[in-house]
């Protein structure tokens, strides 16, 4: 006779497939019944259950599909908020990756680690610069406990990514936040160095403007980067901008 408790078991991990099923149906096109998803979490399903084919988290599958309101439950339901699939993604990436701003705020709100990384070292702080997702980006590189530093496996910051994206709007807050920009990657390049790589004739017409902008600033992090470093040492020598600056650039004070 199977106890109590085991038949809890069995129900919520029934529950729990039940609602993987349900969020999976987008694959094939078919938009999740939320009001079901909802009923089966509230019934007891299992929240952290796990995907069999890819090891993904009923979590990480809830955000991927859009469930936000689902997800929600999910996490007040006790889901792991750092549970992860095979190439690491956690949930608050998942959230960067798509977009979610509310839910990513929850995730943090209910531990989740900002800085977790992926099996290329990559954290949610990168993808959401990555996607575009700018206020994502403002609201982690704010959080305290997040290292704006930290790099991935080919040893490119979160400043990088957001140079080579030229996105101004991820760049500004790193740099605001106290970001390293004379931080060089695997390959000797400075987040400005990274960027100059791509040229400004690889860029679409209506491009060129924002490459433009997001050069100057790196530009101008850079100089009083070293400036202030020269300063430290007691020095006024200024060492020269690592591999490009643009001769006679304005520097302001």
């Amino acid at each position: 006779m199977v106890d109590d408790s085991k038949q809890g078991n069995l129900l919520a991990k029934k529950l729990g497939e039940a609602l993987i099923a349900e969020l999976w149906k987008l694959e094939q096109g078919v938009d999740p019944d939320k009001q079901r998803c909802l009923q089966l979490i509230a019934d007891g399903a299992d929240v952290n259950i796990k995907n069999i084919k890819r090891s993904e988290p009923v979590l990480n599958i809830a955000i991927r599909t859009g469930q936000c309101d689902v997800a929600d439950m999910m996490i007040q339901k006790g889901a792991d908020v750092n549970a992860f699939c095979e190439s690491k993604i956690t949930p608050l990436m998942q959230a960067c990756i798509n977009g979610h701003d509310r839910i990513a705020r929850t995730l943090v709100e209910y531990g989740a680690d900002v800085n977790a990384k992926n099996f290329s070292d990559y954290t949610a702080l990168m993808w959401a610069i990555d996607k575009g997702h700018n206020g994502i980006v403002a609201f982690l590189a704010d959080h305290e406990k997040m290292d704006i530093d930290a790099r991935d496996d080919g040893g490119d910051t979160a400043l990088m990514v957001a140079a080579f994206v030229c996105n101004l709007f991820a760049v500004k807050p790193l740099v605001e936040k106290g970001v390293d920009v004379e931080a060089v990657n695997h390959d000797g390049d400075t987040a400005l160095a990274y960027l100059t790589k791509r040229r400004r004739g690889s860029f679409l017409p209506e491009e060129r403007g924002r490459y433009d902008e997001v050069v100057h600033f790196l530009e101008q992090a850079l100089i009083k980067s070293q400036f202030k470093g020269a300063a430290e040492k007691g020095t006024r020598h200024r060492r020269k901008i690592i591999r490009r600056a643009s001769p006679g650039s304005p520097v302001e004070p």
